[in-house]
């Protein structure tokens, strides 16, 4: 796969240029939230949601998997890691209890040019299946445009094709012709993307599924036409995999920024966890980010640090009660590689903080 590094506010070209890998990818999508610690007198824990998923008609294992992190919400935090796993394996001597990796590589527009994944599918399940087989795995999707990529030097190359300003692809427009050759090709890519789901389903591996991430901010081109388009495609993406390839191993995250715009979000039929991503200061504890989720998630979905760009600590989590049900840092030197070595080995380490270890057997009900 050849590198890249997305584009954060405040960046020059030139850094852009120079980045080697999509581990720093998450440079251009982070939203910087301003440390506005505030810590209610006492904590309270969120209630739980009923561990029923939108697809009624799931496979056993996901509703399994569902109702496990049901289970947990309130109790314990879920440790997870983008790619890096080794990586964190390596120097905690555990590994994280998810796997989040990127189905980015075989988006049709990436492979017309060559592109190949880093971790296969195949990898992918094997890291779920080995030893006892009870390792998570999350997915998303850097979906390269299906067409229309401007690719010019230095920024704006076809591997950077799921970037509003690397495309003239116009989400609005294509949806609007149902008829037109753009919307075959949006088709095409999500029956490409089914036959790699499809792997998953048929190890019985199930997947936290988290399509089309980040639409508000407006850096992917699946949300610069606004909440319209982009909530017509959420749905076009759940029925043609759900009805038309009968993939029933997906648990959908809806995921916003830092926050969930209302506007944004595409319905509780088809969403089953609402994720933020959040790239904050170290110091901040995302109580403000957690408490505005809650107001209109609480008791209704599981909410969680679906990217993050530190690691959480857990006294903060206890103290201020942000008990999101998982967290995932993300990869490569500019994230969980930065992060000091006796911090993730405390985190990894911390009683209320389930590692890979202490997964229990939830394939059983």
């Amino acid at each position: 796969m050849l590198s890249f590094l997305p584009q954060k506010p405040g960046l020059s070209l030139l850094a852009i240029f120079l980045a080697i890998s999509i581990s720093s990818c998450k440079a251009a999508e982070s939203v910087v939230v301003p440390d506005t610690i505030q810590q209610p007198t006492t904590p309270t824990l969120p209630t739980k949601p009923a561990s029923q998923l939108a697809n009624a008609q799931a496979t056993s294992s996901t509703k399994n998997l569902f109702a496990y992190l049901t289970d947990q919400y309130g109790r314990k935090v879920i440790s997870g890691q983008q790619d890096d796993v080794e990586y964190v394996l390596d120097k905690t001597g555990k590994e994280p209890a998810i796997g989040a990796f990127d189905l980015i590589d075989y988006s049709p527009s990436r492979v017309q040019f060559g592109g190949s994944p880093t971790r296969t599918s195949e990898a992918m399940i094997n890291w779920a299946k080995k030893g006892e087989g009870r390792g998570i795995i999350s997915l998303c999707w850097h979906w390269n445009a299906p067409t229309d990529l401007i690719n010019q030097a230095p920024d704006k190359l076809w591997w950077s094709g799921f970037y509003t300003r690397a495309t003239t692809f116009d989400l609005a427009a294509t949806l609007a012709d149902k008829n037109g050759e753009r919307y075959k090709l949006l088709l095409r890519d999500i029956d490409t993307i089914a036959v790699q789901l499809r792997k998953f389903q048929d190890a019985d591996v199930p997947v936290l599924w988290r399509p089309l991430h980040e639409a508000p901010g407006g850096w992917f081109w699946w949300g610069a036409k606004g909440a319209g388009p982009f909530k017509e495609l959420w749905q076009i993406l759940y029925n043609r995999l759900t009805n038309e390839h009968q993939l029933h191993n997906l648990i959908w995250v809806y995921t916003g920024t830092d926050t969930v715009n209302p506007d944004w979000y595409p319905g509780d039929q088809y969403v089953d966890i609402v994720g933020l991503d959040i790239y904050a200061d170290s110091a901040a504890d995302l109580s403000t980010n957690w408490t505005s989720t809650q107001v209109r998630f609480n008791g209704k979905k599981l909410v969680t640090l679906s990217e993050t760009g530190n690691l959480p600590s857990p006294d903060k989590i206890r103290g201020v009660g942000t008990w999101w049900s998982w967290f995932s840092v993300w990869n490569g030197a500019d994230w969980i590689k930065k992060q000091p070595i006796e911090q993730l080995k405390a985190v990894y380490a911390d009683p209320d903080v389930i590692t890979r270890d202490e997964l229990p057997n939830w394939r059983q009900p």
